[in-house]
Order: structure tokens, then sequence, then C-alpha cells
């Protein structure tokens, strides 16, 4: 899907009022000069982050979920070094005491982003089509939607997509990994597990919304 918020925005001295429109305008009084930024950050792995020239370091996730053990080693890795953790969700309390981590919305702003870019609707529109995960990686929860409703409705009612990109093992393949057996009947048939990737475009479904949109607009007419 389409972010809202500019991905892998890394660097110093950062003007916080232009990166990533506006949302850490908090930050402005903050002495930039010797703190790296890593800001929406989709995959820690694929993000430099010099620590070997910098001790204090915002990071910030918004529009990806981060590996809380990928970088609860990354911290503990680096313990010299004093990191300001920012993202959406409840802050924790898993994190090493070099770490100050701080729950920082950005939910509004992106609605505000994608109201004033596709507009808003002002009616109940009668549902045309099911939409699934429009999955790029394969996860449990994307997993289970993507089952059902390949399992309980026709190909031309959805929009689906499922590419089955495995980037580590499917934790919940694990006996003991406890699913409810409504799940589980789905997402462990072996009709499911081996499903072929399903693409309905070129572009990694990142035009998906545009797709959306253009089928919104037609069930209006």
């Amino acid at each position: 899907m389409h972010d809202y918020v500019d991905q892998n925005v890394v660097g110093k001295n950062l003007d916080l009022h232009k990166v990533c429109g506006g949302l850490y305008g908090l930050l402005d009084d903050l002495n930039c000069s010797d703190i790296w930024f890593a800001l929406n950050v989709q995959q820690l792995s694929l993000v430099k982050i010099p620590t070997h020239q910098f001790k204090k370091i915002v990071i910030s996730y918004h529009t990806e979920y981060f590996d809380v053990h990928d970088l609860h080693d990354f911290f503990q890795a680096n313990l010299d070094c004093e990191f300001l953790f920012l993202h959406d969700g409840i802050p924790e309390t898993l994190w090493p005491v070099n770490v100050t981590s701080v729950q920082w919305i950005s939910w509004g702003q992106q609605l505000d982003v994608a109201i004033g870019t596709y507009g808003i609707a002002d009616a109940v529109m009668p549902v045309t089509k099911l939409v699934s995960s429009l999955s790029n990686r394969h996860e449990f929860h994307k997993a289970a939607v993507t089952a059902f409703l390949q399992k309980h409705f026709c190909p031309d009612q959805l929009i689906l997509s499922w590419h089955d990109n495995r980037q580590r093992d499917l934790y919940y393949l694990d006996p003991d990994f406890f699913m409810p057996e409504s799940i589980q009947n789905l997402v462990l048939d072996p009709v499911f597990q081996n499903q072929l990737p399903i693409k309905f475009d070129n572009n990694f479904n990142q035009s998906q919304v545009e797709k959306i949109i253009k089928w919104r607009e037609d069930s209006r007419v």
C-alpha cells in the first residue's frame, strides 16, 4: 500500500518540519547537531545507522511494524549510544536502559494526507468487492485473511493479492503456536500452503490504492 509518510529518511541536521510532512515538528527545539535520524524505518537491516560516529540517535517506525528481537539486539549491541525510539504503538518496557521509547501517533497526519489526496466518502457506498490484505509478505494475519476470502468467496468478488514472500520461517507452523481451530483449518490447509503467488500488476502492490479508488468510483455509476 502507499505510505503517507516518507520511508527510510536518514541523515543529520534534518529540518523536521519538512521531513515526513511535518510529523516531527515537536522536535524542532532539539539541538540536532550531534543527532543521527532514521525516520519511518521499514526494515532495520536495510538502514545505515552510523553508531560509530553518532551517539545520539532517533529511530522511528510508523508505516511498517518492527521486529522486537532484531531491534532489541541492535540497541543492546550499541549500549554506548542513546536512542530515542518513536512509534505508533504502546511504549514497551523491554528495551535496554539506553533507549527512551515514546508513543508518536502518525495516523492523524496520514489520514489528513490521504483525504487531501483522494477526498473522503460523504455517503455510505454499497460493497462491491472484498479486499484482501494485499500482502507483499507472508505473515500469519495476512495469511488468515487471504485464506478466508479464497475459501468462502468467488474470485470475481475479490481484490486479492498474495506474493507469498517468505522472509523467515513461518512461526505459525510450529505445533505449539495457538490458533483457533477455524483459522487453523484455513491457513494450514495444504491447498493454501501451496498457493502460487497472485499478482494482478507488476508494481509490487504500490498502486493498489489507485485500483481501489477506481472501483470505488466505478461503483458510483
